[in-house]
């Protein structure tokens, strides 16, 4: 046998739609600022107007949410930092108190445990307002629990990751497709952390100083490229910056710093990059200016220098932005019930489109933020499928077992109510076909699959059940 074959591969099953290659539905449904929402499930966003995101008090800008729906594009969770809402808008079982804060500028952020569909890590981050004391902290969600509503578990909630910390969160995949990166920056130093999420949980923090100091923590976000190769971080503040990286996905590394200071007068606060990651675009603070940057300049300079103004509006308020998940980039209007939206961002130029006041959220208002969400919309979570007596931190589903190894080939049991299975690439190419058989295992040579992510469909009676296999080194 080849040693090439020798490889192993780990099982993942889970329930998800299939759509050429892989749907992708978790960002469909936003919540931010003074109780507004959109619905991104059809042609064009809809207002929503059912979301309790609202928090008043003084000096408190309803910043950072963050949401997470199904496969479908229906809603499970959302979050301020403070308060975890479900899918009835309703506080979750355990969801108060949280020690993150609706004026942080990423005050949550919600990312799935791998291979699971029941687990959910709600990362916080504190606010100026609060001396930033509480730090980086995660919340774990079952959604098991509550009758399948959902609950934070009691005895992971809260937990300190470091602190002080900046009002930065960001997540992005890892180059296995499965795991999740995810990031935030301490205060008073240019010391970065990063922490891998896997199936079995966090692991260690990791520090990497690099990059100008973040001494002031508060204003302007941190965001990860769709191609997840860069990171773009600012600075607000007397001394701000802006500040431009190269990532690995596989270590995490960091590198690569292209730093420019920025005034008072002009420092920048919202950041997002083009769905083909060509443009990068900001919103300035004091001046009230959307600009546009070409990335494909060939040096750094020459990328300050490519420097477009679509817009000013002072006072200043364009602050956050985000690419929406129908690759068009919104931005905050605060105190206004509407958005403003680049239409083709990956266009240079006055040619990307962008209108200002054009999406409308049916008289609620947006505020600093939008909502913050895993790089790319890239999720694996499905609604998820609960057993009748919780059976533990493992998450076993009651689904056909599918097991792919290269010496055995692939192999089907437990499929009476399932007549067929396909399995297909990343690129929705079918690699392989069979009919299952009902009283023994079907098993499938499969010696040539490709390393990566594979994706199977089960048709039967019952209807299709889809999920994915991981090939591992």
């Amino acid at each position: 046998m080849k040693a090439h074959l020798s490889r192993k591969l780990l099982l993942l099953v889970l329930s998800s739609n299939f759509v050429g290659a892989v749907a992708q539905n978790q960002g469909n449904i936003w919540y931010f600022g003074i109780q507004a929402g959109l619905d991104f499930n059809g042609s064009e966003p809809s207002a929503l107007l059912d979301g309790q995101t609202y928090a008043p008090s003084p000096n408190l800008w309803n910043e950072g949410t963050s949401t997470i729906s199904n496969t479908a594009g229906n809603l499970l969770l959302y979050s301020n930092g403070a308060k975890i809402w479900n899918r009835d808008h309703q506080v979750m079982q355990g969801g108060d108190s949280l020690m993150g804060h609706p004026s942080s500028t990423h005050g949550a952020l919600i990312v799935p445990r791998p291979l699971s569909d029941r687990f959910f890590y709600v990362f916080t981050t504190d606010c100026s307002e609060n001396g930033f004391m509480n730090g980086w902290r995660y919340s774990v969600v079952d959604m098991c629990a509550a009758e399948g509503k959902g609950a934070v578990m009691t005895d992971e909630k809260n937990i300190l990751l470091a602190g002080p910390v900046a009002e930065k969160l960001a997540a992005v995949r890892h180059a296995n497709g499965v795991d999740y990166w995810v990031l935030s920056h301490q205060m008073g130093n240019n010391v970065f952390l990063v922490a891998l999420l896997t199936a079995s949980g966090l692991g260690p923090v990791v520090e990497t100083a690099i990059g100008p100091i973040d001494g002031v923590g508060w204003g302007g976000q941190v965001v990860f490229s769709v191609d997840e190769a860069m990171l773009v971080y600012v600075v607000a503040g007397l001394q701000g910056s802006m500040s431009l990286f190269d990532f690995n996905t596989t270590t995490g590394e960091i590198s690569n710093a292209r730093t420019r200071a920025n005034s008072y007068n002009n420092m920048v606060w919202g950041l997002a990059f083009s769905p083909n990651g060509s443009k990068l675009y900001t919103t300035t603070s004091n001046t009230g200016a959307l600009r546009q940057y070409d990335l494909n300049a060939a040096t750094w300079q020459a990328i300050l220098a490519s420097e477009v103004t679509l817009g000013t509006i002072v006072p200043d308020y364009w602050k956050d932005l985000r690419l929406g998940p129908d690759n068009r980039i919104y931005v905050t209007h605060a105190q206004s019930p509407f958005l403003g939206r680049i239409a083709t961002p990956d266009v240079p130029g006055v040619g990307c489109g962008f209108t200002d006041n054009v999406v409308s959220l049916g008289g609620r208002l947006c505020s600093f933020g939008l909502p913050n969400f895993v790089t790319g919309y890239s999720y694996d979570n499905d609604e998820p499928l609960c057993p009748e007596i919780p059976i533990g931190v493992e998450d076993l589903h009651q689904k056909p077992t599918v097991v792919l190894s290269r010496t055995n080939g692939l192999t089907v049991a437990q499929t009476k109510d399932y007549d067929a299975i396909e399995v297909f690439d990343v690129n929705g190419r079918l690699l392989a076909k069979a009919t299952l058989r009902k009283e023994s295992p079907t098993v499938i040579e499969m010696a040539s699959a490709p390393s990566g992510l594979l994706f199977f469909r089960l048709i039967g009676g019952v209807g299709m059940m889809t999920g994915r296999l991981l090939v591992v080194p």
